[in-house]
């Protein structure tokens, strides 16, 4: 998904493996922020808990230049762990000169209203 300006996009998936049901929300964001392909000089800090979430709830930011477009980013990175369930993961890439202040507001709305459904079986 993208912002009508473009300049932030976010991406969401899930992880219902046995890494996204058993790892802590902090080690699950920092391996997701490391993990980041198609970047020169990523730089990522250390996960912090996010208080005031439904689930557990780690966030790492990091930034560097995307390779492809050569334009710096800011990137936050957020599991969401639903305990022996699945770890959710929800990132955000900004453009390095958008102020983080702009999408804040929206980006906190997106990572408290996640929620959770068990997969239904299929027929």
């Amino acid at each position: 998904m993208r912002s009508s300006d473009r300049a932030l996009a976010v991406s969401i998936s899930s992880d219902r493996g046995s890494v996204g049901r058993d790892l802590d929300p902090k080690a699950y964001a920092r391996r997701a922020a490391r993990a980041l392909e198609g970047y020169r000089g990523l730089r990522a800090r250390a996960p912090r808990r996010v208080p005031g979430t439904r689930y557990p709830t780690a966030q790492a930011r990091a930034t560097g230049v995307f390779k492809r477009t050569g334009l710096r980013q800011a990137i936050e990175v957020f599991a969401i762990h639903k305990r022996e369930t699945a770890t959710f993961t929800v990132i955000f890439f900004r453009s390095g000169r958008v102020p983080a202040r702009r999408y804040a507001a929206k980006v906190a709305a997106i990572v408290r209203s996640l929620r959770s459904q068990r997969p239904t079986p299929e027929p």
